[in-house]
């Protein structure tokens, strides 16, 4: 019997009147779980965590940043509880409305992938969690006007952070800066955006080129400069992004699955997730089950806790702020 997953949205504590969300907790193990929408941004204060997501295992080391999209399955995992880790949660429900298609947005934020153009960017993004986490831990959850601004200004700072620097199509080494590249980020998020809202029907490069009142052969151009490379490789992975929740929260045979997603032959859902995933869709199910049955281990930290190991944070980024400066 399939439960829908999890959000493990207990632990959050919500900052009032901002979109924001924090948690400070050591983990040893937190079971699959996703968040509707809320985007969440990881920094490992101290110690090592396993950090599972999709296709990818990712060992997270102190003072490393790894953003999860929202609608996300992802879990936690490590070997011993020497860990502080601080989650900040931005509802993009709640952000200026000049934001939303954020839900529609794969980010790459991982600090230990940064190209040359994503380095400072990176250590912007450390340097606001620090200090959204200082505030929070210094003034508590009050109610305060001037710091609901404060907290509001940190937030965008990030999320526009984010969006010039690390959504996925900024992967592929481009200076973000180039206002040409900020043309073809925003055609390109058009397109994720629409196969998002579509995949479960027939699409065609054709169709996407009259929307964008572009030919045929220049969108297939366009799309091999892309993280996907192609045109059959985004909407192939969109599929299979998408038949991850019916994989995991329902208990609908595959090929049933491989239909509701838009592939026209279970096969070709096979290869194509295998592909993506590192493993068929019957692998995928079943090794969720088996971390679902797992004993979920983590403590909430107070805040007594954590104040040292963030102070010695904010000591470091500021000593490198000063010594890049001069």
């Amino acid at each position: 019997m399939y439960t829908d997953i999890i959000t493990n949205e207990n632990s959050i504590q919500k900052i009032k009147n901002t979109p924001l969300g924090i948690s400070f907790y050591n983990v040893t193990n937190i079971k699959p779980h996703r968040h509707e929408t809320l985007l969440e941004i990881i920094l490992c204060l101290k110690g090592n965590i396993q950090l599972i997501s999709a296709d990818q295992t990712i060992e997270l080391r102190e003072g490393d940043v790894f953003s999860i999209d929202c609608m996300d399955i992802h879990y936690l995992h490590s070997q011993n509880k020497n860990n502080i880790i601080m989650s900040l949660y931005i509802d993009l429900s709640q952000v200026d409305t000049s934001f939303e298609y954020l839900r529609y947005t794969f980010f790459t934020c991982r600090s230990d992938a940064c190209n040359q153009y994503q380095k400072l960017p990176m250590y912007n993004i450390t340097d606001t969690l620090l200090s959204i986490a200082y505030i929070y831990l210094s003034h508590g959850n009050l109610n305060i006007h001037n710091l609901t601004n404060v907290y509001s200004k940190l937030a965008n700072k990030l999320i526009n952070i984010m969006l010039s620097y690390f959504e996925w199509y900024d992967y592929m080494n481009t200076n973000p800066n180039n206002n040409t590249n900020n043309i073809s980020r925003e055609r390109f998020n058009r397109i994720l955006k629409f196969c998002q809202q579509n995949y479960m029907n027939k699409i065609t490069v054709s169709e996407i080129a009259g929307r964008e009142f572009i030919n045929e052969n220049y969108l297939s151009q366009f799309l091999s400069k892309s993280p996907f490379q192609s045109f059959s490789n985004m909407i192939n992975y969109i599929r299979c992004y998408q038949s991850e929740t019916f994989l995991l929260t329902t208990n609908l045979p595959n090929i049933e699955i491989s239909y509701k997603c838009g592939f026209s032959d279970p096969k070709y859902f096979y290869k194509n997730f295998k592909k993506w995933y590192g493993h068929t869709p019957s692998e995928h199910r079943t090794q969720y089950i088996q971390q679902s049955n797992t004993l979920q281990q983590y403590q909430i930290l107070q805040n007594s806790d954590i104040l040292y190991v963030l102070e010695k944070h904010i000591a470091r980024y500021h000593a490198f702020k000063i010594t890049s400066i001069t």
